[in-house]
């Protein structure tokens, strides 16, 4: 467009320098008319459009996680100034796992069990940061035996919005064995947003103590997953 124009204007030059002397009008002048009547030179635009990609932060949690969080440092902000959740801030879900236990006392106190349970999370902001807070709760039950034991633990850690994914630890961790010993343990709570859209992960604990102070040890391990869930009801 821009050598078109350039072209008619030199056209129209050439034609009015060449013209009969009749007019008393000088070359000069005519020129000046000339460009003074020429419509302008259109301008084209060379900058090349932006080709950054918005991560749809309002897809649902299943949908999200298929979006590249790395195509934008622009995260949009939100979430009471943490960066925008991008997932359910309520989950609850379910764990297993084994714990085995070997405690020096008048009688030999060992064995393993079979654990499992509910737990409930929320993610929520504090201080511009994304935190995890939760529990578990369960049972504990040794194969062949009679009765269960009450399995019980806090839940405190870090969600980080970039990879999807919990690092928390275990805390206030403990078994009731038989009703007569408390076993106090803490560990590690880590899990990661599948491409379905909820948390798959797994946990671990070391016993800390007894409240008999027995010498021994005792851990655990296991697996858990866990739901978007409905804002729980406030307490009164």
């Amino acid at each position: 467009m821009r050598h078109l124009a350039l072209s008619a204007l030199l056209l129209t030059l050439t034609l009015a320098c060449g013209s009969d002397n009749d007019t008393d009008t000088a070359p000069a002048d005519v020129t000046q008319e000339v460009i003074e009547d020429a419509a302008p030179l259109e301008e084209v635009d060379t900058k090349k459009d932006d080709e950054d990609v918005e991560i749809p932060w309002d897809l649902p949690d299943a949908d999200l996680v298929e979006a590249d969080p790395d195509v934008s440092n622009d995260v949009p902000k939100g979430f009471t100034d943490c960066p925008t959740l991008g997932v359910s801030p309520y989950w609850e879900g379910t764990w297993e796992g084994l714990v085995t236990y070997d405690l020096v006392s008048d009688e030999p106190m060992q064995g393993l069990f079979l654990v499992n349970g509910t737990l409930s999370f929320e993610i929520k902001c504090l201080n511009q940061k994304l935190l995890v807070a939760g529990k578990l709760e369960g049972l504990a039950e040794a194969a062949g035996e009679v009765g269960t034991h009450p399995f019980a633990a806090n839940i405190f850690g870090d969600f980080n919005y970039i990879e999807r994914t919990i690092k928390a630890n275990i805390l206030n961790g403990e078994v009731r064995l038989f009703k007569v010993i408390s076993l106090f343990f803490e560990g590690n709570f880590d899990g990661a947003v599948t491409k379905n859209g909820f948390f798959e992960g797994e946990w671990d604990g070391v016993h800390t103590g007894n409240d008999l102070n027995l010498e021994g040890d005792a851990s655990g391990y296991g697996d858990w997953t866990a739901y978007p869930a409905p804002k729980p009801e406030e307490e009164d």
